[in-house]
């Protein structure tokens, strides 16, 4: 018999980010793989009508990954007959915008800039159905309910797994000899891959999946708020004071980085504890040695479309703890 007490505390999870050693400041932190570029890249002079709609078929729709593609009516039209479609381009009423396979749709047709302007990809935009109408995939699902499509249930999160995009619940109040249900990334209200930190208070529906799984549908916090990406990686801020620090490396395709602050010593004693517990785990996972130093996300910058944070750029900025360990945000050259 599971129990547990619900909403009764902040939604709040802290875990760990990179250490200190005898006051050393690391040479560099190894940034991460970049990732394989994709094979569908055009010409820049491509000839592309962006301001013109296009109508089409789906061809494939990875919910959960957030991406597939569509084929225009007219052959010819693009390279291979077919576009990449991200979730973001989709005009949906749905909590997590999808498509799937042989809908009927209609959309724009973008050339965007890669490879520092020596190459140009094309994507669908502003992906609707005929004649502009806002999708809505969802009402088109026959699920199986545990009580009935509209039923809500209080619950915890037990576990998730960011990467994967699944996990479990706990409910509250188990309803028959239900007590837990699966969480899946494409039933989290938000239309983004957010994380969800253990203990984390949520709400949501219930219905049968394949093989019988009881899985969670639309998943909100309390009262059908969506699930944040701060919320969910548990983020709180310390405090409007800025710091200083330098840039050691930032990636700018993954949007992610890591900072050395310029006296480690003067950041709130939370930030310091988080930020050496996981880089001790750091070091315990990778036998290296890690140091003291702050994570960042493209969303901590105060432009993110701004020019690129090289090495050794000198920065202010304010702090925060999360699931994850100690960051940066608001970062700004000086």
């Amino acid at each position: 018999q599971v129990s547990v007490t619900c909403f009764g505390a902040e939604n709040r999870v802290v875990m760990g980010g990179p250490n200190r050693k005898g006051g050393a400041r690391p040479k560099a932190k190894p940034a991460p793989k970049k990732a394989q570029k994709a094979d569908d890249r055009v010409d820049l002079n491509f000839q592309v009508d962006e301001n013109k709609r296009f109508t089409g078929k789906v061809l494939f729709f990875d919910k959960r990954r957030g991406f597939g593609f569509v084929k225009p009516e007219t052959d010819g039209v693009v390279p291979e007959d077919k576009l990449m479609v991200h979730w973001s381009a989709i005009t949906s009423t749905d909590s997590w915008p999808y498509l799937y396979k042989d809908l009927d749709v209609e959309f724009n047709i973008v050339k965007k800039e890669v490879s520092k302007g020596t190459a140009a990809i094309l994507r669908a935009d502003k992906v609707s159905g005929p004649g502009g109408a806002p999708l809505a995939c969802d009402a088109g699902e026959d699920k199986e309910w545990l009580q009935n499509a509209t039923a809500r249930y209080p619950g915890e999160v037990k576990f998730y797994n960011s990467k994967s995009g699944f996990g479990w619940a706990i409910l509250c109040t188990p309803v028959g000899d239900v007590s837990e249900v699966k969480l899946i990334r494409e039933e989290v209200a938000g239309g983004e891959a957010v994380p969800l930190g253990k203990g984390l208070k949520v709400e949501f529906g219930v219905f049968k999946k394949e093989k019988g799984t009881m899985t969670a549908h639309n998943v909100t916090l309390p009262g059908g708020t969506p699930v944040t990406r701060d919320i969910g990686e548990g983020r709180e801020e310390h405090g409007a004071k800025e710091y200083t620090g330098e840039i050691q490396w930032y990636h700018a395709r993954n949007g992610i980085g890591f900072l050395v602050p310029t006296d480690f010593d003067a950041l709130p004693k939370a930030v310091q504890d988080k930020s050496t517990e996981a880089a001790q785990k750091h070091a315990n996972k990778t036998q290296k040695e890690s140091f003291e130093g702050l994570t960042f996300r493209r969303r901590d910058l105060s432009d993110p479309t701004g020019p690129l944070l090289a090495s050794g750029t000198k920065v202010k900025y304010t702090v925060y703890t999360d699931n994850y360990g100690a960051g940066a945000t608001g970062i700004t050259p000086v």
